[in-house]
């Protein structure tokens, strides 16, 4: 692996520095803006979870256009346009009067930050990397836990400074300035044969599937509904932490102990993965990710000690670690790397999708009378059932050297 990044240090640093600047637009930041936020603005929790809820559905609606221009535009343009998406974001969001401002900084953020950064994030390192793709993805995914343990620290310190609306502006002024400077002189630092989108070419015995094919791949819809548990789970739980620690009974620090574990299982796993893949294939691997989830959803379910939060979460942060690098090396194993951008943006829309309807259906749930015991034996019956549904996927998946059956 360090064999690796000493070959390619600008590429792979740039697809790190594009996981980590998803941050802004990931739940875990935004929810340390929102209690602020809602306070200033006269909101009800219901308004803004709601507001958060459609601007997740609209941004995941436009994330197959951000896969097609990967596919089809110069990866510089793409880079600069979601760092500077980001800043309009950050400051949409500092400057926002009510509602409708509100709804574009989110639209803004979870469509540039956590949709964009990620996907060309993921796509860059697939694409460019063949024999060892799982250890590029492995490499890659250091990017979001760093992100995780980072940036609330950051914000923090803004706001204690500055207050919410300030320390937004100063932090938008930060992110704009280091992140595109950083992603741009790393993308002209890169040979050109590594960094251009044009310049992947595949083996001539190999054929890409198209989008329209994918589509019509039964075990697509399956590798959907795999990728579909994980961030609903998380998302659902995550939003939802404040309640948790009530019903639980625990002190302030256990769920922040709890987000550490996180970010430190899903950064040491997505490492541990990458070697794993390229000598047994992600199409072998996937479907076991969601193993820890199931003993996670278990312990969340009749733990009550604090540190059922460090075991749990921490479980949930191998799900999510060994997920990301087995989800990007299997849409290029199967499908092919030419059209990588779009297929990968129909799935990240998936994806996101679950996580915009996750926080209400967790509402509604618990608002209806459901315990938390009982949703979490819910959220294992949902988990074992994607497990399955994965692994039947892709034990009938066929590589990408294989053409894709004629309709």
């Amino acid at each position: 692996m360090l064999s690796l990044i000493r070959r390619y240090p600008y590429l792979l640093g740039f697809c790190i520095l594009s996981a980590a600047a998803s941050g802004p637009g990931q739940t875990y930041f935004i929810s340390l803006i929102i209690p602020l936020l809602r306070a200033d603005l006269e909101l009800s929790r219901t308004a803004v979870a709601a507001l958060y809820s459609i601007g997740t559905v609209l941004s995941a609606c436009m994330v197959p256009l951000l896969g097609k221009a990967l596919d089809r535009q110069p990866l510089r343009l793409v880079s600069g346009t979601a760092v500077l998406g980001v800043v309009a974001g950050l400051v949409t969001l500092g400057a926002s009067t009510g509602a409708s401002t509100l709804l574009a900084a989110f639209v803004l953020l979870r469509f540039f930050g956590q949709s964009g950064q990620s996907l060309q994030a993921t796509t860059t390192a697939a694409r460019h990397f063949s024999k060892q793709r799982g250890k590029a993805l492995g490499i890659t995914s250091i990017g979001w836990p760093l992100a995780e343990m980072a940036l609330p620290f950051i914000i923090a310190l803004l706001i204690k400074s500055l207050g919410w609306r300030y320390s937004l502006f100063a932090f938008a002024a930060i992110y704009g300035l280091t992140i595109l400077a950083s992603t741009q002189s790393l993308l002209m630092l890169t040979p050109t044969e590594a960094g251009s989108q044009r310049a992947v070419k595949q083996n001539k015995a190999t054929r890409s599937w198209t989008v329209a094919e994918v589509f019509q791949d039964w075990r697509a819809y399956l590798f959907l509904a795999t990728t579909f548990a994980p961030p609903f789970m998380l998302t659902g739980i995550f939003f939802h932490q404040g309640t948790l620690a009530s019903l639980k009974g625990w002190s302030s620090a256990a769920i922040p102990t709890g987000f550490f574990a996180f970010g430190l299982c899903r950064g040491l796993s997505s490492l541990a993965v990458g070697p794993i893949i390229d000598r047994l294939t992600a199409k072998a691997l996937f479907g076991f990710q969601l193993i820890p989830s199931l003993a996670a959803s278990l312990i969340l379910a009749y733990g009550n000690h604090p540190l059922t939060a460090v075991a749990a979460f921490g479980l949930f942060g191998l799900t999510i670690g060994l997920g990301g690098p087995i989800r990007g090396a299997l849409w290029a194993e199967v499908y092919g790397v030419e059209n990588l951008g779009a297929i990968n943006g129909f799935g990240a829309a998936w994806a996101v999708f679950s996580t915009a309807i996750s926080p209400f259906i967790f509402g509604v749930a618990l608002d209806g009378g459901i315990s938390w015991e009982g949703l979490m034996l819910s959220q294992f019956a949902l988990a074992a059932t994607c497990l399955v549904l994965g692994r039947i996927g892709s034990r009938a998946a066929t590589p990408a050297a294989v053409q894709p059956a004629s309709s």
